[in-house]
């Protein structure tokens, strides 16, 4: 039996993220309205991607992708980052030294929009894991 995609929504609208968790009902959705709480369920239970609001009360998302990308445990996890934040094409590419997969627009965001990018990503994310088994389990910077 083949396990779900674990999926961590970080998202401080709650309807918002309901919606998203009601698209993905194939994987195991959970979800978290601020930095802190998303950092400490990732210790919990490393989810396989992330779909992540830029504005967050307390720390924002920004904050939040540095925090990530100083772990090595969870440096190479996938991140599509969904906000309703207009970003001009040099905030995007300030964006990119925290390795985003994807950028969505939350009015782009239908469920089958969602389906399909957490899809994609998760078959590229199995691609990768076949190709590279060097991770590594703990915090470690």
């Amino acid at each position: 039996m083949e396990s779900k995609q674990r999926v961590l929504i970080v998202e401080d609208d709650r309807w918002f993220a309901d919606i998203c968790a009601d698209s993905l009902s194939d994987c195991d959705v959970r979800i978290c309205h601020d930095a802190q709480t998303a950092i400490e369920a990732i210790d919990a239970a490393r989810p396989d991607i992330i779909l992540l609001d830029l504005m967050l009360p307390g720390s924002n998302g920004v904050a939040f992708l540095q925090e990530l990308r100083s772990y090595q445990d969870t440096r190479e996890t996938p991140v599509i980052v969904c906000s309703s934040l207009r970003m001009s094409p040099a905030q995007r590419q300030g964006m990119k030294v925290f390795d985003p997969v994807f950028f969505l627009n939350k009015t782009d965001a239908t469920p089958e929009r969602l389906q399909k990018v957490i899809s994609h990503q998760s078959s590229v994310t199995h691609e990768k894991v076949l190709t590279d088994d060097s991770r590594s389990s703990g915090r470690q910077t």
